[in-house]
C-alpha cells in the first residue's frame, strides 16, 4: 500500500499539475512534490 497525500495546490499553467503533501502518522510532512495527473495512482 502506498502513502496517502493531500493536494495543497492545483496548477493549470503551464500544464495541469498538483502539489501534493505526504505526512507521517504524527502529521509531520515527510515529502512535498508536484505531480501530473497521469503520475497519480488514484483518481484526482
Amino acid at each position: 500500500m502506498g502513502s496517502i497525500g493531500a493536494i495543497v495546490f492545483e496548477y493549470e499553467e503551464p500544464i495541469e499539475a498538483y502539489e501534493v503533501e505526504f505526512c507521517n502518522e504524527d502529521g509531520e510532512t515527510i515529502a512535498q512534490t508536484v505531480l501530473k495527473p497521469e503520475q497519480n495512482a488514484a483518481a484526482l
